[in-house]
């Protein structure tokens, strides 16, 4: 009985649970298939394929957790204890408080007074602290004081030492003592009675040499005022040029000398600064005036530019030429302060317009010598003429005529009105010789002397 049927039977047919389901009846296969299962090769089973090994996977890593920084939250300082507020109480509340006294009165509601704030203890006085005194300065070492000793009795041992010198030398050992301050007890008497004894020696020496500071100080002064001098003389020079510079030289050199008394650096001092104040005052002075004249000069080289230009365009080009001459002449009387680069450009325009003028007459004198040579050729040509013909009725009237042409015609070139004047020459000479021929006549006849014979 197969599962179907016992399904069937069991929830179908059958009402009572009486199938045993842990053993089934086989069922009996059908014929064809009992044939097919004698008839059929014996079925092999497959081999079992191998268990693949169960994959691991690799435990991961955990990163360590952070610890969260917590955020500072500073001083925390504790509040200072509120003052207790009224309380405002039910009658109930106040009764069971206060009993019998609010019985009586029976009034509104009861504020309860706050409680009483005990008072902080005030905080103890502070000390005042006593004053402690000055501790005593660590003294330096006696070596110190020594050496600023030795350097003063090194200069004091020297016989010719100047008194500025020694004046100098007398401050560094006081100086230089008040900045180390006392010595030490040990060493005290014996230093400072070296300091009192080298002070001592300096003081007689500089009063020795006062007498030899009075006579250095006043050739010192003397000197000086020989520099206020050449700085007066310096500005009051008519040619300033250069006298800012020497000015500074002076000035060096007034610096360089040493002091003299108080007076006289005052009066030195007032001295070159008006030599000064005279120089800059004149230096002004001459630069205005000398913008003037620069002025005044551009202005009369622009009117001998705007001139020469007129000329150029002129019809007349030898009286152009003339007034050209005069006016190159006139540039060169204008005075110019200022510098050369500024007058440039004017200059480049005269020029260019004289060149004009001087090209223009230059055309005009070619084109009359051609006129002129053309004229002298027609008269030289005339008189060949006549040459040839022979046989002139009045050869001077007709040479009279020809040199009145020749004049009339004007002059040429020197080389080409020569040349032609040598063929007028020839020509005349020609027609005023004789037509006829006399060789062969009687010597006679051209030897004739008529006042030969008379006594």
């Amino acid at each position: 009985m197969g599962w179907l049927d016992r399904i069937k039977a069991l929830f179908g047919r059958s009402s009572s649970f009486d199938v045993d389901l842990d053993e089934p009846e086989e069922a009996a296969p059908p014929p064809a298939a009992v044939a097919r299962t004698e008839t059929a090769a014996p079925v092999v089973p497959k081999p079992a394929k191998a268990a693949k090994p169960p994959k691991v996977k690799p435990p991961k890593e955990r990163k360590p957790k952070r610890e969260k920084r917590k955020a500072h939250k500073g001083l925390v300082v504790p509040e200072a204890p509120a003052t207790p507020k009224s309380e405002v109480l039910s009658v109930e509340e106040a009764e069971r408080r206060y009993g019998k006294q609010v019985r009586e009165v029976r009034a509104e509601p009861v504020v309860a007074a706050p409680a009483p704030v005990e008072a902080e203890p005030e905080p103890p006085p502070i000390p005042v602290a006593t004053e402690r005194p000055p501790a005593r300065r660590k003294a330096a070492p006696a070596s110190r004081y020594e050496g600023l000793l030795s350097r003063a009795d090194a200069l004091l041992a020297v016989p010719g030492a100047r008194a500025r010198d020694l004046a100098s030398a007398r401050r560094e050992l006081v100086d230089g003592w008040r900045r180390l301050g006392e010595p030490d007890p040990e060493d005290a008497e014996r230093l400072v009675a070296a300091r009192d004894a080298c002070l001592a020696t300096f003081d007689q020496r500089l009063e020795a040499a006062a007498g030899e500071i009075a006579k250095e100080q006043a050739a010192n002064l003397e000197a000086k005022r020989a520099v206020v001098a050449e700085a007066v003389a310096l500005a009051e020079r008519e040619d300033l040029r250069g006298a800012g510079p020497a000015m500074g030289e002076l000035r060096r050199k007034l610096r360089a000398i040493a002091k003299g008394d108080e007076a006289g650096e005052t009066e030195v001092r007032q001295g070159f600064a008006a030599a000064e104040a005279r120089l800059a005052a004149r230096q002004q002075e001459q630069r205005s005036t000398r913008d003037a004249a620069r002025e005044q000069g551009l202005s009369r080289l622009t009117q001998l530019v705007e001139q020469a230009e007129a000329l150029a365009r002129s019809a007349d080009p030898e009286v152009a030429a003339e007034r050209v001459k005069s006016l190159q002449t006139t540039w060169k009387t204008v005075r110019f302060p200022g510098p050369r680069g500024e007058t440039d450009e004017l200059w480049k325009r005269f020029r260019a317009a004289c060149d004009a003028v001087f090209e223009a007459r230059t055309r005009a004198r070619t084109e009359a010598s051609a006129a002129t040579l053309e004229k002298l050729e027609a008269v030289v040509v005339r008189a060949e003429q006549l040459a040839a013909e022979g046989d002139v009725l009045d050869p001077d009237r007709e040479i009279d005529a020809l040199m009145t042409a020749w004049k009339k015609a004007g002059r040429a070139p020197r080389d080409a009105q020569q040349a032609l004047w040598e063929r007028l020459a020839a020509a005349m000479e020609a027609m005023r010789s004789p037509s006829v021929d006399l060789t062969g006549q009687d010597d006679r006849a051209l030897s004739f002397r008529p006042f030969e014979g008379l006594e």
